[in-house]
């Protein structure tokens, strides 16, 4: 799974490892299967005013 999250604030690296740990379990794969990356939206739109963040996702799935 690999995921974007665009914020301002807060600084996601702190958060990036138990998110990784609490994405994996809920997924049932393992956290280095799951990958966290973070931008800013350079002080554009409500994500730049502090207002709201988005996150954007993609997950392969198999069937097992």
């Amino acid at each position: 799974m690999d995921s974007t999250l665009i914020a301002e604030a807060p600084k996601i690296l702190t958060y990036r490892d138990a998110m990784r740990e609490a994405i994996g379990a809920a997924l049932g794969i393992s956290p280095q299967r799951v990958g966290i990356k973070a931008t800013t939206n350079e002080t554009m739109g409500f994500i730049g005013r502090k207002e709201g963040i988005a996150a954007l996702a993609v997950a392969q799935v198999e069937e097992s």
